[in-house]
Order: structure tokens, then C-alpha cells, then sequence
């Protein structure tokens, strides 16, 4: 008598205690979902940084190649200034020395 009446009391709590498990089941279930949703949505975020980490690479050496050429560019255009500013001396002490051979009071400044 005492085994049946323990069935009676066990087996109540024994199907309390599994419904309580299947529903914490679910709700890990439902955790899980989601964080596995969480991981695929930041590795594909990651994906998608990786790509436009490699683009501004890209935009950046193609930039670098750019400033180089027009640092070249000015350079090259110091140079002909500096050649063209020399000439112009040339040419003014080359014409002072005609006009003072012409004038011979002729300076410069006057």
C-alpha cells in the first residue's frame, strides 16, 4: 500500500518536474536561436567591414600614388620657375649692359 500511494505522489512530481524541464528546454532553445542568429549577423557585419577595410586600402594607395605624381608635378614646376626667373635675370643684366652701352648714364632704376 505504501508503494502505490509513493506511484501517486511520485509520478505527479515526476511529470511536474519534465514539464518544468521542457519548458526551460524551450526557452534555452529560444536563447540559442537567437544567439546563433546574433553570430551570423555579426560574422556576416565582419564580412562587410573586411571589404571595406580592403576598398579604403585600395582608395588609399590609389591616393598615395596620386599625391606622389603631383608632388613631382610641383616639383618639376619649381624647377622650370626657377630656370624661367633665372632668365628673366639674365635677359634684365643682359639688357642694363645694352642700355648702358647706349646710355651710358642709364642705370637700372631710372
Amino acid at each position: 500500500m505504501i508503494r502505490h500511494e509513493l506511484i501517486h505522489v511520485i509520478v505527479p512530481q515526476e511529470r511536474e518536474i519534465g514539464l518544468r524541464l521542457k519548458g526551460e528546454n524551450g526557452i534555452m532553445k529560444k536563447k540559442f536561436n537567437a544567439l546563433q542568429k546574433d553570430i551570423d549577423d555579426q560574422k556576416e557585419e565582419i564580412k562587410q567591414l573586411f571589404e571595406q577595410k580592403k576598398e579604403l586600402y585600395q582608395t588609399i594607395g590609389s591616393l598615395e600614388k596620386d599625391i606622389s605624381g603631383l608632388k613631382k608635378e610641383i616639383s618639376e614646376r619649381d624647377e622650370t620657375i626657377g630656370d624661367k626667373e633665372k632668365r628673366i635675370y639674365d635677359l634684365k643684366k643682359k639688357n642694363q649692359v645694352t642700355l648702358t652701352l647706349v646710355h651710358p648714364r642709364y642705370t637700372l632704376g631710372d
